[in-house]
Order: C-alpha cells, then structure tokens, then sequence
C-alpha cells in the first residue's frame, strides 16, 4: 500500500527504504549513461515486486510500482521513439562495456 508517497507492505513501513534505493540508482544510472553518450537522458524507474499483490496506484516520486504481471506491459508503454532511446540503441555496445 503507499499513502503519502510512503510504501507500505501489510500496513507496516517496510525495512528497506526501496523508493529512495530507486531514486538512487535510476540517478546513478542516468548519470553514467549521460557521461558515456553525451547528452542527458531520462530513466523511467520502475520498482517490481515479485511475490506481492501491488494495487494500481500513481507513480510514487516518479517511480511506477507495480507487481510482476505488469511489467512488460508498463515497459512497452513507456514511449521507445524518441531521439535519446536511438541514440541509446546505437551505442549501447559501449554502455555495456563501461557498465560491466
């Protein structure tokens, strides 16, 4: 469940802070990948849990949190036409390489 922006897993706050660990490596990520390509690019995070029925709710900071099931479908509606994603597509050889 999340109410104020806070996710909650049985009515309790979880143990592990997982909107800000997000937060933290989808930055992280945008990052190197603007260092490696050159221009800044936008990271659509996204938190799936496994094994937990997630009701639909708003993205929470920006972060779309959702269970399992969904998450092909969220990630075929995130629009894939723009300049930055073939511009990720062309060198994603050299994203992998400095990423591993």
């Amino acid at each position: 469940m999340i109410e104020n922006n806070t996710l909650y897993l049985n009515g309790h706050l979880t143990e592990k802070y997982f909107i800000a660990q997000t937060l933290k490596n989808s930055y992280w990520l945008r990052d190197k990948i603007t260092e490696i390509v050159g221009i800044k690019i936008w990271i659509y995070p996204i938190l799936v849990f496994t094994n937990a029925f997630v009701p639909f709710t708003n993205p929470v900071k920006g972060i779309k949190v959702i269970n399992q099931k969904y998450l092909l479908t969220t990630i075929k509606n995130i629009n894939s036409q723009s300049l930055a994603n073939n511009i990720l597509w062309d060198k994603r050889d050299s994203i992998v390489s400095v990423l591993k």
